[in-house]
């Protein structure tokens, strides 16, 4: 009798300790669950806010880009204008006329800030890599246009200066332009062509693209920018 009683608080006991075990395991799990998920969701949020941080200097990039090319289409546009009062010299000239020579005033205005400067940084990676290679290709584009309007007022300044300064005659006597002055309406032609050319890709794919690709990221959800 006695050792049936004792065999039952021996299960009572060894019963009461599983429980005891079991509710203490089960309360550092609980703990230990809480802990993890706490540091998870801390990674999360610190990885939300720098994704989100990511996304406005992108945005911002975008919008300097934009900023940039449409003060240089301004500056093109103004420019076009300049170039066919001179194109309708020109055009006198092919068509046999021989119409004074006249001293141009274009220059070139882009100074590329935004562009140069992603050279120095990772604002690249925030373009779209279609978008970005016809940044890069353009570039070369804005280097012509600038040394052809260099070359031009280097040759007035030279050539076509002293001519108007000295009063000589711009045509031989068979009516043509003189060899010294051959260059002005090709020269200028070409500026006019490379100035149209360029105003229609800024305004016509560049500006709208870059416009485009800011739209995207604006409403890009941020896990995938922080892939």
């Amino acid at each position: 009798m006695n050792d049936v009683s004792h065999k039952e608080n021996s299960s009572l006991q060894s019963s009461a300790k599983a429980i005891k075990w079991t509710s203490f395991s089960s309360k550092y799990l609980f703990e230990f669950f809480i802990v993890f998920l706490g540091v998870y969701l801390a990674f999360l949020f610190t990885d939300y806010q720098e994704a989100l941080r990511e996304k406005k200097i992108r945005i911002k990039y975008y919008e300097s880009l934009i900023f940039e090319f449409e003060g240089f289409n301004m500056h093109l546009k103004a420019e076009g204008k300049k170039l066919e009062e001179s194109m309708k010299l020109v055009k006198r000239l092919k068509a046999g006329e021989q119409p004074a020579l006249e001293l141009t005033d274009f220059y070139y205005l882009y100074n590329g800030i935004a562009v140069r400067t992603a050279f120095h940084s990772e604002n690249f990676a925030a373009i779209d890599q279609g978008l970005l290679k016809s940044i890069i290709g353009g570039i070369y584009q804005l280097e012509l246009l600038e040394k052809k309007i260099n070359r031009m007022n280097e040759l007035q300044q030279a050539v076509l200066l002293p001519f108007i300064s000295q009063d000589k005659s711009f045509y031989t006597k068979e009516g043509k332009l003189v060899d010294q002055l051959s260059w002005y309406p090709d020269l200028i032609e070409d500026i006019y062509n490379t100035n149209k050319m360029l105003q229609q890709v800024v305004k016509q794919r560049a500006i709208p693209d870059m416009q485009k690709g800011k739209t995207y990221l604006e409403q890009m959800p941020y896990w995938m920018l922080s892939d």
